[in-house]
């Protein structure tokens, strides 16, 4: 699951930036690192409610939601290292098992 979201999250990202161009992100270091902030994290969102949409019944959809949201986000804060991947994905399988 948290891969697929990370399959969606590069699509969503790379078809935005494609369809708007390099114009998206301003001149000043400052507003583009602002613009790029909402921008990638308006695609997370994007990415994950896709991701979960796809995969999860109803019930546990706002637990797996906030899972893959701070999954996501350790992932690019500090890479996406073997022992996060799997620290994140037996959260996961517990969430899912509880149902």
């Amino acid at each position: 699951m948290i891969n697929l979201t990370i399959e969606n999250l590069r699509s969503e990202f790379s078809g935005l930036v494609s369809s708007y161009g390099e114009d998206i992100f301003p001149l000043m270091p400052s507003a583009y690192r602002a613009v790029f902030y909402l921008t990638l994290r308006r695609t997370i969102m994007s990415a994950v409610k896709k991701t979960v949409r796809e995969a999860v019944s109803p019930v546990v959809k706002a637990s797996v939601t906030s899972v893959l949201i701070t999954c996501i986000h350790d992932i690019l804060h500090y890479g996406k290292r073997d022992e996060l991947i799997s620290y994140w994905s037996g959260i996961l399988d517990k969430i899912l098992e509880a149902v």
